[in-house]
C-alpha cells in the first residue's frame, strides 16, 4: 500500500461549474508545473454540504495513484481564533456553526442551561432555552418587536415598540405606540362573554345605521349630570307602565 501523502495549503478558490465541489489550494512546490492542486472536501457524512473559506489553512492528502483524487480531510484552525476563544468551556458544553457573515447555531450543552441559540449576522436571535422553557425570537441588543412563547407557564408574549397588527380575512387588531387600540371587521364582529364593560374616562360614542339595545329582564341609561333623548323624526316611548319622574 502506497504511503499517504498529506501536505498542508491554503485555500484559494472555487472552480468554475464544471468543477462542482472541488476547492482550489495553494500548497507550494507540489509540482515543477503548478503549486495548486483541485481537491474535494472529505464530508463527515452524507446530506453535508460545507467547503473551506477563501484563505483558510487546509491539509491535503495527495492521491496515492495517477488519475486519482486529491481530498481535503482537514481544516486547520490558527491560534488565537476568535470563535474558539468565545466557545471554549472547561467541559465543552459549547458547539457551533458559523459562517463568514457572521450567521451562526450555537449549541450550549451547559448542565441545567442547555439551549440552542440561532443567530444571524444582520441581528436576529431565534433562542430554545430549556431551563426557562421559552422560545424567543428577537432583535439583538433591542427590547422590542419581541415574540416569547413561554412553555412553563402557558403564555404567549407578542411586543413591539410602533405597531403591532392581527389580522385574517379582512379582520384586524391593530395596537400602535400611543396605546390605541383598532378593531376592524369585514363581516360581524362578534363580542360574546358572561359579562362585558365597556368604559371610557372621556367619551364613549356608538354609530351605526341603526343601534338596538335589548334586554332579557332590564335595561338601564343614566346620565349623572344630564341625559338628552332626541329625534328629528318620531321619538317614541312605549311600556305597559310609563313613569316620568
Amino acid at each position: 500500500m502506497a504511503e499517504r501523502e498529506i501536505l498542508r495549503g491554503k485555500v484559494l478558490s472555487y472552480p468554475a461549474e464544471e468543477n462542482k465541489g472541488l476547492v482550489e489550494v495553494s500548497i507550494g512546490a507540489y509540482d515543477k508545473n503548478s503549486d495548486t492542486v483541485y481537491a474535494r472536501v472529505e464530508q463527515g457524512m452524507s446530506g453535508v454540504y460545507w467547503l473551506p473559506e477563501i484563505g483558510d489553512v487546509v491539509e491535503v492528502e495527495l492521491p496515492a495513484h495517477p488519475g486519482g483524487e486529491a481530498r481535503i480531510i482537514h481544516i486547520h484552525r490558527p491560534g488565537g481564533d476568535e470563535q474558539t476563544a468565545a466557545c471554549w468551556t472547561e467541559k465543552n458544553d459549547i458547539k457551533q456553526f458559523l459562517t463568514r457573515s457572521g450567521h451562526r447555531v450555537t449549541l450550549d450543552d451547559t448542565k441545567d442551561r442547555t439551549a440552542i441559540t440561532i443567530h444571524t449576522s444582520g441581528g436576529l436571535e431565534l433562542k430554545l432555552e430549556d431551563e426557562t422553557q421559552t422560545v424567543t425570537l428577537c432583535a439583538v441588543e433591542k427590547e422590542t418587536p419581541v415574540f416569547q412563547l413561554d412553555v412553563k407557564n402557558d403564555t404567549i408574549k407578542l411586543s413591539a415598540g410602533k405597531e403591532l397588527t392581527l389580522s385574517c380575512g379582512g379582520a384586524s387588531i391593530t395596537f400602535d405606540s400611543e396605546g390605541n387600540i383598532t378593531v376592524k371587521a369585514k363581516g360581524t364582529l362578534d363580542m360574546s362573554g358572561k359579562e362585558i364593560k365597556a368604559s371610557a374616562t372621556q367619551k364613549a360614542a356608538v354609530k351605526g345605521q341603526s343601534i338596538e339595545v335589548s334586554a332579557a329582564q332590564s335595561a338601564k341609561v343614566e346620565g349623572k349630570g344630564k341625559l338628552d333623548l332626541t329625534s328629528s323624526g318620531v321619538t317614541q316611548v312605549k311600556g305597559s307602565m310609563i313613569k316620568l319622574n
